[in-house]
């Protein structure tokens, strides 16, 4: 008996408390709330100020301010991981030169995304692209950037 019970149990509560209102319900009275929904952690409160302040690399799309922004560029080297295979390192240089020739719309979406997974590509195009000449795709980018921090 004591086994049959709880599996007796298990489905209608398993349906009780999967219904919306009764969650709703719960937590208008506070009741099994999470910390954060109690209090917004500092960290969010934080974030979300950032967020809403005027940012001056917003002449840039997001992957050029991934390359371009030291800011920016660190964070995602530090979250990419370092690929050392040979095969994927000549894959990844071949795409990184082409990505400082042509720009990120010369590549395809895999290959975009596996540039910005690698730290070695993200540093490789960061230091490459300001050093680009002004005529260039990443040249002009930069332009556009000294261009909306003027403003």
């Amino acid at each position: 008996m004591p086994v049959a019970i709880p599996l007796i149990l298990a489905v209608p509560t398993s349906v009780l408390l999967s219904r919306v209102s009764l969650g709703q319900w719960m937590k208008r009275r506070k009741l099994l709330l999470i910390p954060e929904e109690r209090a917004t952690i500092e960290v969010l409160r934080d974030s979300t100020e950032f967020r809403s302040e005027t940012n001056t690399d917003t002449a840039l799309r997001p992957v050029e301010r991934a390359i371009l922004s030291p800011d920016a560029n660190r964070l995602h080297g530090y979250l990419a991981r370092d690929h050392r295979a040979a095969v994927r390192r000549k894959t990844l240089d071949a795409s990184v030169r082409r990505c400082l020739s042509e720009g990120p719309d010369a590549l395809s979406s895999l290959d975009l995304s596996q540039l910005m997974q690698d730290r070695n590509a993200l540093a490789q195009l960061h230091y490459r692209a300001w050093r680009a000449s002004p005529d260039s795709y990443w040249g002009q980018c930069i332009k556009r950037l000294a261009h909306a921090s003027d403003s």
